[in-house]
């Protein structure tokens, strides 16, 4: 597939949406309230809160996906192509990364995440709505849905480096060419893709 006609209609609006993902909703709210107080101080910003029922309403084959977490993967590309905004897996993301959302992403700013170590850090991703890259990863976790090996971190990272290569044509996008490469950094930062190291 080839979504170069339809990148003109992205802009560079920043979608100020928090999107959280719990089984539980109503007792996620009630034991993570620290956390619910911290989403707060981003007053600017709306969050939302979807459990399995939700999700499955959302994406209408959730139930015929084999492991879970490719099945929240799914969701969180096309939550945010649809709507746009921030994921965040709240429980496991460090505190510190909350407190100012708006440090991170505003108007120059069409996808962003953080990678630490050898992977992509899956609890916090930013894209714009209707952000063509979300198709070309969506592309890549629709053709590995139904394989018979878990959806690692590295899996993950493997299907925004592909999304990333789709939709910039830059070849040479590995995870060491981010962590070090600060030529390759420059040329994501003029197609609106910011990259936070940790």
């Amino acid at each position: 597939n080839n979504y170069n006609n339809e990148i003109n209609n992205n802009n560079n609006e920043i979608n100020k949406n928090i999107w959280i993902t719990n089984y539980y909703k109503e007792k996620f709210i009630i034991n993570y309230k620290n956390k619910i107080n911290l989403l707060k101080l981003n007053d600017e910003w709306d969050y939302y809160i979807y459990n399995n029922d939700d999700i499955n309403t959302f994406i209408l084959n959730y139930k015929t996906l084999k492991y879970n977490n490719i099945k929240i993967y799914k969701w969180l590309f096309n939550i945010l192509y649809s709507y746009g905004g921030v994921y965040l897996d709240i429980i496991n993301l460090q505190s510190n990364l909350l407190k100012n959302l708006d440090t991170y992403f505003n108007d120059n700013i069409k996808f962003s995440f953080f990678i630490k170590d050898n992977n992509i850090i899956p609890h916090i991703i930013y894209s714009n709505k209707k952000n063509i890259l979300l198709k070309y990863i969506l592309e890549y976790l629709n053709k590995i849905q139904h394989t018979n090996s878990r959806f690692t971190n590295s899996r993950f990272t493997n299907s925004i480096l592909y999304g990333l290569i789709k939709y910039t044509n830059i070849n040479n996008i590995t995870i060491n060419n981010i962590k070090y490469n600060n030529d390759l950094i420059n040329k994501l930062n003029n197609y609106n893709i910011k990259i936070y190291r940790l």
